[in-house]
């Protein structure tokens, strides 16, 4: 690889292989670090909105500014463990 990217992005729906895919990468790309999804970088405040129906949360409920601050600090937090 010439060149190599600073971030890996994998966005499909579920169950599509995307983790396996990025397993695979890590075993054969010594510099790639998965960091896991980014729900995973804070997992309480995604834990208290799929408590009830989080599809209708996502979707219907949530403001653009609740959601948005809500990806953004588990991103941030993601980007610190690297």
């Amino acid at each position: 690889m010439a060149e190599v990217p600073d971030f890996v992005s994998l966005n499909n729906p579920d169950n599509e292989g995307k983790t396996t895919q990025l397993v695979r990468l890590a075993e054969r790309w010594d510099r790639f670090q998965p960091l896991g999804a980014v729900h995973e970088h804070g997992p309480e405040p995604w834990a208290r909105v799929a408590a009830d129906d989080y599809a209708r949360w996502w979707f219907e409920t949530s403001t653009a500014v609740e959601l948005t601050e809500m990806l953004l600090a588990r991103h941030s937090t993601r980007a610190i463990a690297r």
